[in-house]
């Protein structure tokens, strides 16, 4: 039986997770945060670079407000890290915008399509 590896920045990443959703859903008031989704962290091998990815509905606009909004609160996130988390360094904050939900989204619109024209076609052939 062989010996898992210690997979310590995936551990890390996680309490850092759990830790800013807590932090940006019940400690932030900012209103371009509201609606806002966390989707995923990862953080670096070398513990240095946490990325966040979030998602929010909504047009470009939208987006670029819920962006600006967790780009201001990036030092509080710090903070919030750095007094609640043992780390030697507190890593930076990085936010991406998640587009796995939108490309979902559009792939079962057109799976959609698809199934109704075949029902369509079905239907024809009696």
């Amino acid at each position: 039986m062989g010996v898992l590896p210690y997979n310590r920045e995936k551990r890390i990443a996680s309490e850092v997770f759990e830790l800013l959703s807590r932090v940006i859903h019940n400690e932030l008031s900012d209103p371009r945060l509201s609606g806002i989704q966390l989707t995923d962290g990862e953080m670096t091998k070398d513990l240095k670079i946490f990325k966040l990815y979030y998602y929010v509905e909504g047009d470009e606009k939208r987006k670029e407000e819920a962006r600006h909004g967790l780009e201001s609160a990036v030092g509080y996130m710090k903070f919030c890290i750095s007094r609640r988390l043992s780390l030697r360094f507190v890593p930076e904050i990085r936010c991406y915008f998640d587009k796995t939900i939108e490309s979902a989204e559009r792939i079962d619109g057109i799976l959609r399509v698809i199934g109704e024209k075949n029902k369509d076609d079905e239907g024809r052939d009696e």
